[in-house]
C-alpha cells in the first residue's frame, strides 16, 4: 500500500499546478521504481527538468507492506510522522536530513523502516497544522498536536482526524490560515 503526502512551497494556481505535477510523477514512479527512495529519486529529477519557477515540494512517500506490516518511507524535506501504539504511547520517528524535492541537485532523502504493530495509528500530515495561528499568533505546534492524538486514539481514524482538524480550528479560531492543512491516519488492525 503506498502512502504520500506532500507540500509545494508556493500558493496560488502555479502551485497547485507544481502539486498536480508532483502528484503524477510520485503516482508513476512508484509503479516502475524498486523502492520509495528510487521513486523520489525520480521526481526529484524530473521536477528540476520542468521547474522554471523555482518551485519546491517536501513529501513524504512510503510503503505498507501489507504481508509484514512494515512500513518503510522516504522523507523529502516532510515533517516526520507520528506513530501511535495502541497503548496510547507516541514514538518520535529517528530523523536524517531530508531536502526538498525540485531545486537541489544531489538530494538528500531521509530513508527510515518502521514496524507497526496491531492497533497502532500511523499519522502524517502537513506543517500547515503545526504552523496554524491563533489571534495572539501562537501556533498549534507539535505538543498540541500529540495532546489532541492522545486524547483520540482509540476512536476510528476517521474520528481522530476529524477531531484533530477540528481543534486546530478551535485554535485558530478567525484568524485566517496561511497554509493548507493535511493529514491522513492509517490504523493496523491484523496480524502479520
Amino acid at each position: 500500500l503506498g502512502i504520500a503526502v506532500g507540500d509545494v512551497s508556493d500558493k496560488g494556481v502555479p502551485a497547485a499546478l507544481f502539486m498536480a505535477m508532483t502528484r503524477s510523477l510520485v503516482r508513476s514512479e512508484a509503479r516502475r521504481a524498486a523502492s520509495p527512495l528510487e521513486a523520489l529519486r525520480w521526481v526529484d529529477r524530473h521536477l528540476q527538468e520542468m521547474n522554471e519557477a523555482e518551485m519546491f515540494v517536501t513529501v513524504l512517500y512510503g510503503v505498507l507492506h501489507t504481508n509484514t506490516h512494515r512500513f518503510h518511507y522516504v522523507r523529502a524535506g516532510h515533517v516526520l510522522p507520528i506513530l501511535c501504539q495502541a497503548d496510547g504511547c507516541l514514538t518520535t520517528m529517528a530523523a536524517d536530513t531530508g531536502q526538498p524535492l525540485g531545486v537541489l541537485p544531489d538530494v538528500c532523502l531521509d530513508e527510515q523502516s518502521i514496524q507497526l504493530n496491531p492497533g497502532c495509528t500511523l499519522i502524517l500530515y502537513s506543517d500547515g497544522i503545526l504552523d496554524a495561528a491563533n489571534d495572539d499568533g501562537e501556533l498549534f505546534g507539535l505538543e498540541r498536536l500529540q495532546h489532541t492524538i492522545l486524547a483520540w486514539h482509540r476512536k476510528p481514524v476517521e474520528s481522530l482526524c476529524d477531531h484533530i482538524l477540528n481543534t486546530v480550528q478551535r485554535h485558530a479560531g478567525n484568524t485566517p490560515q496561511q497554509d493548507d492543512m493535511t493529514l491522513v491516519a492509517v490504523r493496523l488492525t491484523g496480524r502479520p
